[in-house]
């Protein structure tokens, strides 16, 4: 198990891509001798899959101080990722000008201080780093009274720069107010959960004028933030606001150019996964498939393991509303390896979704067994309340396919009070428990039919009020079209594709 002060090393290393372990033992290597010990022992930690100090010391020969040597790796695996980044991204070149404007300024070169400093705030002006430019205007004010003492600069050229410094400082604070709200958003939906308490206090911050003028932003920080907000709160009802605010991000983002693009490639790569799911959710399957395709042409070193379950993720989903359930199970084998290969470092929620979609493959290839081994797997995690019940729904449909309905019986019972207990009254989870509960018990296939029309009208009834399902959207699983296939005695992968090329 990773932990404790002595695994830091271990920790960062296993963070890291092939590339970066690749230029560490360059650079370690490049400023020390290629036997030295705390390259044998950054050797060590990246085979092991499991961090073993004990197992570390036995490899390190003729070692007098293991903990000092692991230290010592910890620090140069610091500075290596440090310099590995400084050519690529933009804050790292803005932070070393910080460094060198510093020692300029202490060696008496206040030209070439001055000099550094005007062409780093113009970099930082265009490139939106704006949290810098106070620090960057203190520098200037320093270095014109130490060295200039403003004899060169007229009143007019005064006055010009306390314009700018206070235009700056007022784009700085208009971006603060979205983040502020942005931090709030997140607050409030970790500390209530979805409920009508969130809602309201969402629509209250969403009330005000400036929450829906992106003409109010005053630089790019601001419209990304107002943006992730929208896509937020529109993600309870209004999906398709949220899925234009995901592709606004997008193109915001694409449109500023290369540079920004990659400093800003977390957000870039989240918002393509979430407008991708989005779309799948929405039908909008050429969307779809163009932001996967997106996905798919990014480069591999600019992936991190979270994204590249995300790919999977949205892959098989879209198999699956497709009906092409047997092109998404050629796809579980590569995404099983992947996720037993990385499951330390991907958040146990995705990790569950990727359980959950294998079940829905299964499910619609027949193997309800399959699926049932996957959902019972799902039962035992407490991660999220919505995919608990996705999961429980999806067991009772798999053993009503399986006719198991002594089993669902009693399984119906545990999952209505987990319902009842967790969701509204009247919910569609407590509606699908209901009816389950009724098609196990008809005698005969004219009242089944009968009996599943008036509950597929009844659930289509609930989506068109509610526009949601629940609260897991881009992953679940097609309630109405497994009724219509049950109504229609037809598979539901042949339902599902006739669905696909209709819309």
């Amino acid at each position: 198990m990773v932990g404790g002060e002595d695994s830091k090393a271990y920790q960062l290393i296993h963070s890291m891509s092939k590339e970066e372990k690749r230029y560490f033992k360059l650079f370690a290597q490049g400023i020390g001798k290629k036997d030295s010990k705390h390259i044998q022992l950054f050797d060590i930690l990246t085979k092991q899959k499991v961090y073993n100090k004990a197992t570390a010391k036995r490899s390190l020969r003729n070692i007098k101080n293991f903990g000092a040597t692991e230290h010592y790796l910890y620090q140069m695996l610091l500075k290596s990722l440090r310099v590995y980044t400084s050519s690529s991204s933009i804050e790292m070149e803005i932070l070393d000008a910080f460094k060198n404007i510093r020692v300029l300024y202490n060696r008496q070169l206040y030209e070439l201080a001055k000099e550094t400093l005007v062409s780093i705030k113009k970099f930082a002006i265009q490139h939106d780093q704006l949290h810098y430019l106070p620090q960057l205007y203190e520098w200037e004010v320093r270095i014109e009274v130490v060295f200039y003492q403003f004899k060169d600069v007229s009143n007019e050229q005064f006055e010009q720069f306390k314009v700018e410094y206070i235009n700056q400082l007022e784009m700085l604070r208009n971006f603060g107010t979205y983040s502020l709200a942005a931090l709030e958003f997140t607050y409030l939906s970790q500390k209530l959960g979805y409920s009508q308490e969130l809602e309201k206090r969402l629509s209250n911050i969403m009330g005000q004028p400036w929450m829906q003028d992106f003409n109010h932003c005053q630089s790019l920080s601001a419209r990304l933030t107002l943006c992730e907000i929208h896509a937020i709160y529109y993600s309870f009802h209004e999906i398709e606001k949220s899925l234009d605010a995901y592709i606004r991000i997008i193109r915001e983002i694409e449109e500023a150019g290369p540079e920004v693009q990659q400093q800003r490639h977390k957000q870039y790569i989240i918002s393509i996964a979430n407008a991708g799911s989005l779309a799948i959710n929405l039908h909008k399957w050429e969307e779809a498939q163009r932001l996967i395709n997106i996905a798919n042409n990014l480069p591999e070193k600019q992936l991190t393991p979270r994204f590249r379950l995300f790919q999977y993720n949205l892959n098989l989903t879209l198999q699956v509303h497709k009906g092409a359930f047997d092109k998404a199970v050629e796809l579980l084998p590569e995404g099983k390896q992947f996720v037993e290969d990385y499951a330390e470092k991907l958040p146990e929620f995705e990790l569950l979704i990727w359980r959950y979609l294998a079940a829905i493959v299964h499910f619609g290839l027949g193997d309800y067994e399959k699926s049932i081994d996957y959902l019972e797997e799902l039962q035992q995690y407490k991660t999220s309340k919505e995919l608990q019940s996705a999961a429980k729904l999806l067991l009772l449909i798999s053993l009503y396919e399986q006719e198991q309905f002594e089993l669902l019986s009693s399984t119906l019972r545990s999952s209505y009070r987990f319902f009842k207990k967790n969701t509204d009254e009247n919910s569609f989870e407590q509606m699908m428990v209901s009816c389950l509960k009724r098609l196990s018990n008809l005698p005969n296939n004219r009242m089944f039919r009968d009996q599943l029309k008036g509950v597929r009208a009844k659930l289509e009834g609930y989506y068109r009020e509610t526009k949601t399902w629940h609260l897991y959207l881009p992953y679940s699983f097609d309630y109405l079209t497994w009724l219509d296939s049950k109504i229609g005695n037809v598979s539901l992968s042949k339902m599902l594709e006739q669905k696909f090329k209709a819309l």
